[in-house]
């Protein structure tokens, strides 16, 4: 099949497949491989689509075999271990919510709306 896309971490071309137990995107490798784990097939739409294979499993007549860019992309594990590293940092930048009664300026609603609407 061919290639219909970039990746954005290494410019290698890939095929963008839809995975058919999420219905999500999925970066696939655009050549067949002996050793993929996904069976991939274009459907009577045109769209090309990607299931996972059970071990063992082989590939029916009309699907070929085929790897997740994920697997061969040579960049994504740094990109993945920076993207977790921001997260972490951002969950330590964060101010804990304040504890104590609140500021004098500050009204609670809960209290207010209760006066406001009267006895029932």
């Amino acid at each position: 099949m061919a290639a219909n896309g970039l990746c954005t971490l290494c410019d290698a071309e890939i095929l963008w497949a839809r995975s058919t137990k999420t219905g999500k995107a999925m970066p696939l490798d655009p050549a067949p491989t002996d050793d993929g784990n996904l069976a991939v097939y274009k459907d009577h739409t045109g769209r090309i689509n990607a299931r996972a294979l059970k071990a063992g499993e082989e590939p029916e007549s009309y699907e070929k075999r085929g790897k997740a860019h994920f697997a061969t992309c040579p960049k994504y594990a740094v990109h993945i271990a920076a993207k977790k590293q921001r997260q972490r940092d951002a969950a330590v930048r964060r101010t804990p919510p304040p504890t104590g009664p609140p500021p004098a300026n500050v009204i609670n609603l809960r209290t207010a709306r209760r006066r406001r609407s009267g006895p029932n």
